[in-house]
């Protein structure tokens, strides 16, 4: 089980996706990262499914930031809980 869940939640954002990705592997070692797309583009979940070692979960209907981050929680394992925006 992984210490922190990180949650990036991003919507038509797909070119800082992966820097925010590095940014929260570069936090700690013992985390899980998870990115929630909010009814992106396709470009988003294709740049999001191209990254390792993070779980990806898309929603269908727009659900706003704290739509999004909730999502995370629900899928998230970690003791902790932890939000990086994607920019």
């Amino acid at each position: 089980m992984p210490l922190t869940s990180v949650i990036i939640a991003t919507r038509n954002r797909p070119e800082f996706v992966s820097r925010a990705v590095s940014s929260a592997r570069s936090a700690a070692t013992e985390l899980e990262i998870i990115v929630v797309d909010d009814a992106s583009c396709e470009e988003t979940a294709r740049v999001c499914q191209s990254l390792t070692d993070i779980k990806y979960i898309r929603v269908e209907r727009q659900q706003g930031l704290g739509g999004a981050r909730n999502v995370g929680i629900i899928s998230s394992r970690g003791k902790y809980i932890s939000f990086l925006d994607d920019d």
